[in-house]
């Protein structure tokens, strides 16, 4: 075959479409990065306006949302030392601090959890699977 062409092969390549259950997962919008002031940051303001977009829909359909934050206390040091050192700057994200928080112009409501995480990963050391798989969700939309 050469380059460019298309494969096919029998039983691959179909669209799953969407279940009945889905969720929306938003990943790590906090001000860590999405502030340009942050040392992690960048203006992210399009991304943050296709997220406000999604939430609308989202929060209209009633699926689940669940967000992610990426915070660290001291004793996390040791948990995720392999990652810091990786990415020290990750340091700059305090538990209890700014930068730790979801941007405000995303606030999760009262009955969207949020889970700090502690590496690059939703479902790594979460309770992400456990909260998924009890409101039996089929779908994810990951941002």
């Amino acid at each position: 075959m050469s380059e460019g062409e298309n494969m096919h092969i029998e039983g691959f390549g179909g669209r799953g479409g969407f279940g009945q259950h889905p969720a929306l997962i938003v990943v790590d919008m906090t001000l860590g990065f999405t502030d340009p002031e942050s040392p992690l940051g960048s203006g992210l303001d399009g991304p943050v306006e296709e997220v406000q977009k999604l939430l609308e829909a989202a929060r209209r359909a009633e699926i689940p949302v669940v967000f992610t934050s990426v915070a660290y206390r001291e004793s996390d040091r040791l948990t995720a030392a392999a990652f810091i050192d990786k990415v020290p700057a990750l340091l700059t994200l305090e538990a209890g601090s700014r930068w730790a928080e979801i941007d405000p112009r995303i606030s999760p409501r009262e009955t969207e959890p949020v889970l700090n995480k502690l590496f690059a990963s939703a479902f790594y050391g979460t309770g992400l699977p456990s909260l998924l798989a009890a409101a039996r969700v089929d779908t994810l939309i990951v941002t």
